[in-house]
């Protein structure tokens, strides 16, 4: 690439400021994790992309959603998640129902089954996360978990 080197990226982007670096490595742990994800789940119920729609409704205490909230909350295009929550709702993790005020809109909420396929899913995922945070003590976790959630908030309150 135009001589520019593996040692020379890494410069760029130690100079360019630990907030920066901070970034990139938020970057990279994610698409690391998504990978992982995906090959844990590979045999699993869902695949990723549908365990995290899950998993939405779960942290959402199940509640019903349209197709616009979920693709809004997930910041991606409303036809992709149009396919994966039909998906879901075919293989009965998800059903719908009119919505009460619109009526070209539907709402999606998680069924029984759906909820089980969760946990399942969810359980793949144990060996990882043990694996992952082996040592760690829980001040330590908690405040990791703190910033975390601090970075994911002022995201969350200044979508773009």
């Amino acid at each position: 690439m135009d001589g520019f080197t593996l040692a020379d990226q890494e410069t760029a982007v130690a100079d360019a400021g630990i907030e920066f670096r901070i970034m990139n490595w938020i970057g990279i742990v994610n698409q690391l994790s998504a990978t992982r994800a995906n090959q844990l789940l590979e045999n699993g119920p869902v695949p990723f992309a549908q365990f995290k729609i899950l998993l939405h409704f779960r942290v959402q205490d199940y509640k019903s959603h349209t197709v616009t909230e979920v693709a809004h909350a997930f910041q991606q295009p409303q036809p992709g998640t149009t396919k994966t929550i039909q998906k879901l709702e075919k293989k009965g993790f998800l059903r719908s129902e009119p919505h009460p005020d619109d009526r070209r809109a539907r709402l999606f909420s998680i069924t029984p089954l759906g909820r089980s396929a969760l946990g399942t899913a969810k359980q793949l995922f144990d060996p990882l996360t043990e694996e992952l945070f082996e040592g760690w003590q829980a001040e330590e976790l908690n405040t990791f978990f703190a910033m975390l959630n601090r970075l994911k908030r002022h995201l969350d309150e200044n979508r773009v």
